[in-house]
């Protein structure tokens, strides 16, 4: 069983078919690279957005862990450990892989809070605290940036990536 706390929000992006056959045009090594840089500078938004929103304790907090090989051991987390865990992660898909990946996916990007067990209690509450939906205000807030931003700077970089072609 693994403590890992998934909020899957997916955006489709329709009307982007000449940017898409342009990247794949380029083979699949470089578009993979080229989509992955354009989509992490797209999460870089969402990562710093959610470092802002991301509740701060003012107190060291002495836990108990629940799971894992140090289950029952004390750590203490400082003030600023939960903005400290907000990050952004990514893969390209190889050749034939299959393995992490759903569907004709090339490339996975994801950000958000890593290595926090109790991030779920925080965005959506318990019976004995109140919600504090930090990941959802900031996907909301940066949502039409990051779109923007992805497509902008993936249009640049394949525009780029045919003129080294060319060359």
């Amino acid at each position: 069983m693994t403590n890992e706390f998934r909020l899957n929000e997916t955006v489709k992006i329709s009307g982007l078919k000449e940017l898409e056959d342009r990247l794949m045009a380029l083979g699949q090594e470089i578009a993979g690279k080229t989509l992955r840089a354009a989509l992490m500078k797209g999460a870089n938004v969402l990562v710093a957005e959610m470092k802002l929103q991301a509740p701060e304790s003012t107190e060291t907090r002495e836990i108990v862990l629940s799971a894992g090989p140090q289950a029952g051991e004390k750590v203490l987390h400082q003030p600023g450990f939960l903005k400290s865990r907000i990050k952004r992660k990514s893969r390209v898909r190889k050749r034939e892989q299959v393995r992490g990946f759903r569907g004709d996916t090339a490339v996975a990007v994801r950000a958000g809070v890593f290595g926090v067990p109790y991030v779920g209690h925080i965005e959506f509450g318990t019976a004995h605290q109140a919600a504090n939906p930090f990941i959802r205000r900031a996907f909301k807030a940066k949502r039409g940036e990051v779109l923007r931003l992805i497509i902008t700077d993936l249009r640049r970089r394949i525009e780029k990536a045919e003129q080294a072609n060319q060359e």
